[in-house]
């Protein structure tokens, strides 16, 4: 998903130059990939297109079209911007950024705890993401007969999976596994 946010980006990319193809090709890569960060990125993109397909009658679809985006985003975000670590056997992140930011005196650190299926449903929400833009990209005929006539639908509505699956506490060090080690069972489990 880190790296397929970048698909979703292409994919805003490309509804830009779909609805503005009069303005020549690589307007959206032109526009959008000359600024470093994705929220800009996403900034200048609804600037260009909320109004444009609201005229157009894709009010509607471009708003979810767009929330799915921002989720997206804030997946990403949570995955890239976080450090990873294996927690009694068990897929998990913290964020240093948030505990050093945080008013609290404790060393307390709040560590999220993933799995497979979780994962899996936040990369079905990427690929709901782009769905949503391609259903938008096709209105336009950007694709040209590229696709072999075969439309998408607008997708359902889908709602962004959570970040995580449970969260816990640490108070002091976070315990290092070596990448070999075996996963130990909790402190309340050793006999």
């Amino acid at each position: 998903m880190l790296i397929g946010y970048g698909e979703i980006e292409f994919e805003l990319a490309s509804l830009i130059e779909a609805v503005y193809r009069e303005q020549g090709p690589r307007l959206g890569l032109k526009t959008m990939f000359r600024l470093r960060s994705e929220g800009q990125r996403l900034d200048v993109a609804d600037g260009l297109l909320r109004s444009r397909l609201s005229q157009d009658g894709y009010a509607k679809e471009y708003q979810q079209a767009y929330e799915a985006i921002k989720g997206s985003k804030q997946i990403r975000n949570t995955l890239s911007h976080t450090h990873w670590m294996i927690d009694y056997g068990k897929l998990a992140y913290y964020n240093l950024e948030t505990s050093a930011k945080s008013q609290d005196d404790t060393d307390k650190l709040m560590v999220s705890i993933v799995d497979d299926a979780l994962l899996l449903k936040q990369l079905a929400y990427f690929n709901y993401t782009r769905y949503c833009l391609i259903f938008l990209q096709q209105q336009y005929e950007y694709f040209d007969g590229m696709m072999g006539g075969n439309k998408l639908d607008m997708p359902k509505k889908m709602h962004r999976p959570p970040f995580h699956i449970r969260q816990k506490e640490y108070v002091g060090p976070i315990p290092e596994e070596e990448p070999d080690t075996p996963p130990q069972e909790p402190p309340d489990k050793q006999e």
